[in-house]
């Protein structure tokens, strides 16, 4: 089947793009991939990495990109991911040797330790444009490869310049920061020869970020009041007061609850809000006239993360493999590309992916470029 025919499979416009007037199709995204399925696969790769001391990581790197990219589908086509294992590996090998340095110096030598985590924070602008370029050019749709066209020089200048407001403003400049770092990633991704973009402001980055922390705050409230409570029984018991020896434990345990409670609230509001910062992005994103819609609400992402965090508690994280399903799922079967005139006119263009160093380093200290 062709892209032409493949197209045809939605065959009546919702609307007609009042500009270009062309008929505007809705495509939604879809995920293929279960639970069990990839757990098979997650556990043989945790397997064959402890037995290999890591060496066969970067083949199970290629099987899970592959498996979740090859079971997204968009307009009956499906993403592929083309990178080498060979690749990854030299990339995990060279972080390799910067951490067994890094460990050695920090016993020995801590200054030279010091030097060499500010030597990876000036290149590490280099190493994520790096891993932007390995990422995108490796992946493809109906075989045309994705790539990112940003400048080296605009990467130190949003990925280490830019970030150092937040240290002078005391942290008040961290939405501004995340939010120049989230266009500047974004918008060089290109499909083919066209550019994705998104329109993403300053002041909305602000309101999710405000929303966070009144949340955040308001756990440690609890937390706080929980714990004023109990070391005010305390120190009752201790001048005099008749307290129940039995009471002991149970303020203990209380604390350790609450303690713990406190913990899942923040990763819940974190998880959550990443979540409302990507749906923002992709309902300000178009890709050269194509328009996305995210429909995720907040207290739908409440819900799904909430239930993420209790499936990891009950089976003391063995549910993973079903997390990441779950989670690819929920994001991507509430996204749509609202296509003008098709996709077929979207013609390839020579890619040259970057090294895989970079996406190492992308990997070691978690980045998400909510792509």
């Amino acid at each position: 089947m062709n892209e032409g025919e493949q197209f045809k499979a939605v065959p009546v416009p919702d609307r007609v793009d009042p500009v270009a007037q062309l008929p505007v199709h809705r495509l939604d995204f879809r995920f293929h991939g279960q639970g069990g399925e990839y757990f098979r696969i997650w556990i043989v790769n945790l397997a064959l990495s402890i037995i290999t001391l890591s060496i066969y990581s970067a083949w199970a790197k290629v099987r899970m990109l592959r498996y979740f990219y090859g079971n997204t589908e968009l307009a009956q086509s499906r993403f592929d991911f083309h990178g080498r294992p060979t690749a990854i590996l030299i990339g995990r090998l060279v972080m390799l040797t910067f951490v067994v340095a890094y460990v050695s110096l920090s016993k020995f030598a801590p200054l030279g330790a010091l030097c060499l985590m500010l030597l990876l924070g000036l290149v590490s602008p280099w190493l994520i444009w790096r891993s932007m370029k390995f990422r995108l050019g490796n992946t493809s749709y109906r075989n045309i490869r994705f790539g990112f066209n940003g400048t080296l020089k605009d990467a130190y200048k949003y990925l280490l310049l830019t970030p150092l407001l937040t240290i002078v403003s005391l942290g008040l400049a961290f939405p501004f920061v995340q939010q120049r770092m989230a266009r500047y990633l974004i918008n060089h991704v290109r499909y083919g020869d066209a550019q994705l973009a998104t329109k993403v402001s300053v002041s909305e980055f602000y309101i999710v970020y405000l929303a966070m922390l009144g949340v955040l705050m308001g756990c440690g409230m609890v937390f706080g009041i929980v714990v004023a409570l109990g070391g005010a029984a305390v120190f009752a018991s201790m001048h005099g007061a008749k307290l129940d020896h039995a009471m002991f434990p149970m303020l203990i345990a209380a604390g350790g609850f609450a303690y713990l409670l406190m913990l899942a609230g923040y990763f819940l509001v974190a998880r959550v809000g990443m979540t409302m910062l990507q749906q923002l992005i992709w309902n300000k994103a178009d890709l050269t006239g194509h328009r996305f819609e995210s429909r995720i609400q907040v207290w739908a992402a409440t819900k799904f993360h909430l239930g993420n965090i209790g499936l990891l508690i009950i089976t003391l994280g063995l549910a993973w493999a079903w997390v990441k399903v779950r989670s690819a799922r929920f994001r991507l079967e509430n996204l749509s590309l609202h296509a003008s005139g098709g996709l077929t006119g979207i013609s390839a263009v020579a890619v040259a992916p970057g090294g895989a160093v970079g996406e190492e380093m992308a990997d070691m200290f978690n980045f998400d470029f909510a792509l």
